[in-house]
């Protein structure tokens, strides 16, 4: 899933700040890198790390965005592409 996120988020014009695993990440870290957004690629084994970031999510003006894991993995062709526009227009504020 990390890979096809990191090419829908360039596909998306996004610029990567942070790339790791929630359990390597601490809510310190995460305000440091001064995300606009946050992609988190939900699966059951990260949940525990993710309650623990739930202050940076709230972090002013920081937009985040939650998709599952196994979703990104299965993404293909037509579907593929609406979900970039649409990771796109997230990213950037407009309307989807």
């Amino acid at each position: 899933a990390r890979e096809r996120l990191r090419e829908a988020l360039g596909l998306a014009g996004a610029h990567v700040v942070l790339e790791d695993e929630p359990s390597a990440v601490d809510v310190q870290m995460l305000r440091d890198a001064e995300p606009v957004a946050v992609l988190v690629a939900l699966e059951p084994s990260i949940e525990d790390a993710l309650e623990a970031l739930e202050p940076a999510f709230n972090m002013p003006g920081v937009t985040v965005i939650f998709d599952e894991a196994e979703l990104t993995v299965r993404r293909e062709g037509w579907e593929a592409q609406r979900w970039v526009r649409h990771l796109a227009a997230k990213l950037h504020g407009h309307a989807d």
